[in-house]
């Protein structure tokens, strides 16, 4: 298991060049950015926000390629096992690489000793939504419809160890009750069935909510933040509700497979930071709901280190399993 000191040194590496680069430039060729989930989710609207901004910083094109199952798993191990050259980068919530790490998910790379850091994106402002015709306006209400006919009411998420099974599993505890848990392969699947009355519920970044909530088609009950989102000053949070330290923490970032040269880590992230600078980028992220949140590798991989922390905490209070 890697320990902070070492994966500190990991990434305090990524600003020294490194002899790998030595014999050329980096980039060379396009760069690949392996987005964790489908076309149309959150992460994949962020990666295609980013990425002609960072293909200008680089000077070669970098490429989205979307891989998804296993709440972001599937894209974690393909990018495991690719080059350590930088030209094979992930792009996910990174929570679910947290949780996988925390519930020690059997997979066959470790979710920390397999990467090093590159760049953080930042938090998505997320919330409780509900299709428009269940008869529910408030986090109470919910609460009070799932006990009195339990195993009734279904919750999408993105997949089985996600950041999004984890909270319903923790709101599950934290109130008694039993909400059905219905995993797919992204959110956007997920939405779909909520528009089409096939589920009755789903956690939901403001960037896929957001056309649905104003027309009408689905309502937000609660934010899943720990703290209310600027845009809906009005809407309490989980938190406040009866959940002390509710927060889904998804959040979008770039890793590098371990062994990266750091100056290839520190180019990428050079040029995230640089596209997440740019005036109508960073517009559009935030109109989104992203909160911007741009850092070091080495800051990147402090904070890591203290989510972690904060996971197998709520792990070990609540006794949630993610089966």
């Amino acid at each position: 298991m890697m320990d902070r000191r070492h994966l500190l040194g990991l990434v305090g590496a990524a600003a020294l060049p490194q002899a790998a680069l030595a014999q050329g430039a980096f980039p060379a060729r396009p760069v690949t950015l392996v987005v964790a989930f489908p076309p149309g989710a959150s992460t994949d609207i962020t990666a295609r926000r980013i990425a002609p901004r960072a293909t200008v910083a680089l000077g070669q094109t970098m490429v989205v390629e979307n891989r998804t199952g296993a709440a972001g798993n599937l894209a974690a191990g393909y990018v495991a096992r690719a080059p350590a050259d930088g030209y094979t980068l992930l792009h996910t919530n990174y929570v679910s690489l947290l949780i996988a790490k925390a519930a020690n998910t059997r997979l066959d790379f470790d979710p920390f000793e397999a990467f090093v850091p590159v760049a953080q994106i930042g938090p998505n402002v997320n919330m409780l939504v509900v299709r428009p015709d269940l008869p529910v306006r408030t986090l109470p209400e919910l609460v009070a419809l799932a006990k009195r006919d339990p195993d009734k009411l279904t919750m999408g998420t993105i997949g089985i160890g996600s950041a999004y099974h984890m909270g319903l599993e923790w709101l599950n505890l934290a109130f008694g009750m039993r909400i059905t848990h219905v995993p797919y392969r992204g959110a956007a699947e997920a939405v779909n069935d909520l528009l089409g009355g096939r589920i009755d519920m789903m956690f939901s970044s403001l960037t896929l909510a957001k056309p649905h909530l104003e027309a009408n088609r689905m309502r937000a009950i609660a934010m899943t933040n720990l703290e209310r989102a600027p845009m809906f000053p009005d809407m309490p949070t989980i938190a406040e509700q009866g959940v002390p330290g509710f927060d889904l923490m998804t959040q979008t970032a770039i890793f590098a497979p371990a062994g990266t040269p750091g100056a290839a880590v520190a180019k990428v992230n050079d040029a995230i930071n640089a596209a997440l600078a740019d005036g109508q980028v960073k517009a559009q992220l935030e109109s989104d709901g992203v909160i911007l949140t741009p850092m070091t590798p080495a800051a990147f991989a402090q904070q890591l280190q203290g989510q972690l922390a904060t996971i197998r905490e709520v792990f070990a209070r609540t006794g949630i399993r993610l089966e």
